[in-house]
This record gives C-alpha cells, sequence and structure tokens, in this order.
C-alpha cells in the first residue's frame, strides 16, 4: 500500500517531557475505499492517506488522466470516505512536467489557478450523475487532472482517507450535444455571532443554453441552499434546486427534463447561514470558515462559464 502522505509515524507531544509518541496506523481499514473502474472510460484514485487526529489538510494530486484520445464521457461517478470533506477534479489547460503531489497551496503555487477548470465536485460519500440522452462531456486526449482531496478529521485517533473517480465513455455516433459547466462563488460572506443571513448571487449567462445538472458546497453554518432560474430583469422565478444539508449537499440531475436559459438571464444562488458560534465568520478555505459555491452543467457547449454578476 503506497502512503501519499508521510504519516506512517504520527508524532504527538508528550504530556510531562514533551517526548514523541508513535500513533501509528488506523487499525483496520475502515476509510480504504473500492470503486469498480468502468468498462470503457478511467479511473484515478487519491491516497489512501493517513490523517492524523484532530486535523484537516488539502492534498493535491497532478496526474494524468489516461486518455490516449479525446474522450466524450456521459457518466461521471466518485466514491470517498467519510473523511473526506470535499473532493474535486479540475483539468489541467498545460502539460505539467510530470506528475506531482502534495499541500494544495503548495501545488497551485506550481500551477496557476488561470490554466485549471473544475470538471467536477462533489461532499458525498458516493455520486453517480448521468448526462441526457445524446448528451456527453469533452475531454482532450491526454489531458491531465487535479485531484484535489479535502480530509478532516475531528477524533482522537488517526484516520484512513481516500477517494476515487470515474469517467464514464460513450461512442461518438451517439452523442449530439456536448456539455460543459457554470461555476460561482459568492465570497462575500460576512456571518455576525448568533445572527442568520442569506446571501445572494447573480449569475448572467450570455447564450440560450439548456441546464440539467446543478450542485452546491457549503461549511457547517450553512443551513440552506437555493438555486432559481432568473429572468432577464434579475428577479428570481420557480426553485431549481434545494439542499438543507451542507454535509452531503444534493446534487440535482434533471436528465429528462432539462431547463432552457435564454440568453441575458440565468440562474440565481441563495446561501443561508446560521452562525452558533461566538465569533464573526467570513469567506475562507478552512472547514471554522465559510463557503457559497453553486455549479451546474449546460448545453451546447459555449466553454466553460463562470458566473458574471451583471447582464451581458
Amino acid at each position: 500500500m503506497r502512503l501519499t502522505l508521510s504519516a506512517a509515524l504520527l508524532m504527538a507531544a508528550g504530556c510531562a517531557e514533551n517526548t514523541p509518541i508513535d500513533l501509528g496506523l488506523p487499525e483496520g481499514d475502515e476509510g480504504i475505499v473500492e470503486l469498480d473502474p468502468p468498462e470503457d472510460g478511467v479511473q484515478v484514485v487519491s491516497g489512501p492517506m493517513v490523517v492524523p487526529p484532530y486535523s484537516e489538510f488539502s492534498w493535491c494530486t497532478v496526474t494524468p488522466l489516461g486518455n490516449a484520445r479525446r474522450m466524450l464521457v456521459n457518466r461521471l461517478e466518485h466514491q470517498s470516505s467519510k473523511t473526506v470533506h470535499h473532493f474535486n477534479v479540475y483539468l489541467v489547460g498545460i502539460t505539467p512536467e510530470g506528475p506531482m503531489e502534495g499541500l494544495c497551496d503548495e501545488v497551485w503555487d506550481e500551477l496557476s489557478m488561470g490554466v485549471v477548470s473544475p470538471v467536477y465536485g462533489s461532499q458525498t460519500e458516493y455520486f453517480r450523475g448521468d448526462f441526457p440522452e445524446g448528451v456527453a462531456g469533452s475531454i482532450p486526449g491526454e489531458q491531465w487532472v487535479v485531484l484535489e482531496h479535502h480530509a478532516l478529521n475531528p477524533t482522537d485517533r488517526p484516520q484512513w482517507t481516500q477517494a476515487i473517480f470515474n469517467a464514464w465513455a460513450v461512442d461518438r455516433d451517439e452523442v449530439e450535444y456536448v456539455a460543459n459547466g457554470i461555476f460561482g462563488s459568492n465570497t462575500d460572506i460576512d456571518i455576525p455571532p448568533g445572527e442568520s443571513r442569506v446571501f445572494r448571487k447573480s449569475c448572467y449567462v450570455d447564450k440560450d443554453m439548456w441546464v440539467f445538472a446543478f450542485g452546491s458546497h457549503t461549511h457547517q453554518l450553512g443551513t440552506e441552499f437555493e438555486i432559481f432560474r432568473m429572468t432577464r430583469r434579475g428577479q428570481a422565478a420557480e426553485r431549481l434546486y434545494h439542499s438543507t444539508d451542507w454535509q452531503a449537499p444534493e446534487v440535482t440531475v434533471l436528465s429528462d427534463e432539462p431547463i432552457f436559459i435564454p440568453a441575458g438571464a440565468g440562474l440565481q444562488y441563495r446561501c443561508h447561514y446560521t452562525n452558533d458560534t461566538d465569533a464573526l465568520v467570513g469567506y475562507g478555505l478552512t472547514a471554522s470558515d465559510e463557503m457559497c459555491m453553486m455549479a451546474a452543467v449546460y448545453y451546447p457547449d459555449d466553454g466553460f462559464k463562470r458566473c458574471r454578476s451583471t447582464p451581458p
């Protein structure tokens, strides 16, 4: 078994003499997961790694996806340990010098957030999403990816953490439309202690599109996440997505009933929070901070889109 984190020996300070204590490896194999690879497609794996007691880290792995040629995919699937707070997959826009892995801050310094685009993200232990009939995502040949693995261990013992990602391939003659993604992140979050707040963000689109999948991401103060269809006047219409579980947020896939969004209209997402701590909580990257992120999948492909808060 390969440990991608140097944690075979976890050291903690002793009470009296401040001497190291060897905590060893986790007992048993709980947290080491399995997922059958697709019959036609690719599989990439992050871990297994050891998470020290009362700790969290974000570990990034830069690796080839394993597709020699352009690949059309119509199903995405993943399995992860309970210790995985969230697991994201990014496509790398340039070819790195070679594989690398390490704490995400260090890996992003080596790459550049400007040359990657998110292709998958989940907070659940297991997810499988199928595209509408005749629709598929496109992945260039010899593609490299970044696996972003945020692990969290609130217990007093070391634990395993691992995540596995599958992309299922489909024949080209079965595809009529290629899909792509929309991503929005509201960083203007400040939640005073003892108060509840709702933060809204608009996401206008500049092309007609059909949207068929929605997801969200907040941290532990998040109580509710909503996504609405938005009119050209910026008014929220019907609600398309709703989740009340920050740990395992709903992923809504409307494969049979995609939503039409005309150019100049868009989506509006709302993050609800209740701050039951005695400190001001704002946007940040750790589990004690907060986030407000929306993701959606649309077709026909007009490139990966980051939300714009003003009309086109």
